[in-house]
């Protein structure tokens, strides 16, 4: 089935992904799309729901990465616990970090919602994560957490 009759395509994560003992951001194992090439280009509103677990310590930190042409955009909402970042475009990352206080457990649901022009491009649209503080006990993503494109032209 194309794109084009089936408009929304979603990244879904089928296990826990853990990383210890490091804060320097690496790609989602599940979690990216090369729009272009398995997504036409186009305009999409992006979606995501990343669930996560961690010490109070090493904490969570990610962003969005775009890689695209200087034509391409991408405008997001993170919305997380009490924290509100308000719209805005990002250029080619979104960063943003999950606080120990805000979570009670150090467990969360991190939300983005927003938007992707690819300009007409080829674009790689990937979570990346890590420890905000790099430690010996894991820091997780766990299965159910997604990243979804939906076409709106």
């Amino acid at each position: 089935m194309s794109d084009t009759d089936n408009p929304t395509t979603i990244r879904y994560k089928d296990s826990d992904e853990t990383r210890s003992n490091t804060s320097s951001l690496q790609d989602d194992t599940a979690l990216s799309f090369r729009v272009g090439e398995t997504v036409a280009s186009g305009i999409f509103i992006v979606d995501a729901l990343i669930v996560y677990s961690s010490t109070p310590t090493a904490n969570w930190k990610g962003k969005l990465v775009h890689n695209g042409s200087a034509r391409s955009r991408l405008s997001v909402k993170y919305l997380s616990a009490n924290t509100d970042v308000p719209n805005r475009d990002f250029g080619d990352a979104f960063p943003f970090e999950a606080a120990g206080n805000n979570v009670a457990g150090h467990r969360g649901v991190i939300q983005l919602l927003g938007t992707l022009d690819s300009g007409g491009f080829d674009v790689d649209l990937a979570l990346q994560w890590a420890q905000r503080s790099a430690e010996n006990t894991p820091t997780t993503v766990h299965a159910g957490s997604f990243l979804r494109l939906s076409r709106v032209r």
